[in-house]
């Protein structure tokens, strides 16, 4: 008769015995690796496509730098054509008097300071005067008016400044006296000495102007 208290004896595989490490921690799987990840880099830009690109961008900042001038240029040259009007300071019912327009479209005929016939007075010394702006000698005595108003002092409105009733009816002119050596600001009386020189000195200033270069040669 064996003893109570003796101890159990292990199984040999042989008779069904489990392994104890197969009991106590199970075998784990064989450790897979993961297989690399390659990464695709692309290449650099080749030097041919980066001056391409500079051309690019050069040209777009042309285009628009010359659109924006065009801009500003045919914007200042489309303003309204009042901001560039003349301020004149002919009334407008003597323009359409002697150039047939209230407004002057052109400031070398009927502008302030245009002399369309060439008298010696620009257009607004003619509307001073009262004289006619396109008829160098308005009162038909031989003068230009401009040689009238600012070398002989002559009415350049009257055919005869000398009011004499002997002088109209002669057709002593302001002209003809002149040519003869009479100052028709002095009735029948020659040109002072004094008067010679002012003369003389406005002529050399200002010069002569026809008819009366013509009528003075006659």
């Amino acid at each position: 008769m064996e003893p109570f208290n003796k101890p159990p004896q292990p199984l040999h595989p042989s008779q069904g015995a489990i392994d104890p490490t197969f009991q106590v921690m199970p075998q784990l799987q064989k450790k897979v690796e993961p297989a690399g990840v390659k990464m695709s880099v692309p290449p650099p830009p080749s030097p041919q496509s980066s001056k391409r690109m500079v051309y690019i961008i050069a040209a777009v900042v042309v285009v628009v730098v010359v659109a924006g001038l065009a801009y500003f240029l045919l914007g200042k040259s489309n303003e309204p054509a009042q901001q560039e009007q003349v301020v004149s300071k002919l009334p407008k019912v003597w323009l359409n008097q002697y150039f047939q327009q209230e407004i002057c479209e052109d400031q070398s005929k009927c502008g302030d300071a245009a002399n369309p016939d060439s008298d010696g007075l620009n257009n607004y010394d003619e509307f001073k005067a009262g004289t006619v702006p396109n008829d160098p000698d308005s009162d038909k005595d031989g003068l230009a008016d401009g040689d009238e108003v600012n070398i002989y002092k002559t009415e350049p409105t009257l055919k005869y400044t000398d009011r004499r009733e002997i002088v109209s009816q002669n057709d002593w002119t302001d002209g003809f006296q002149i040519k003869n050596g009479y100052d028709p600001l002095t009735p029948g009386l020659p040109f002072t000495e004094s008067r010679n020189q002012q003369i003389a000195t406005d002529t050399a200033a200002l010069g002569l102007h026809e008819p009366t270069i013509t009528t003075l040669s006659q």
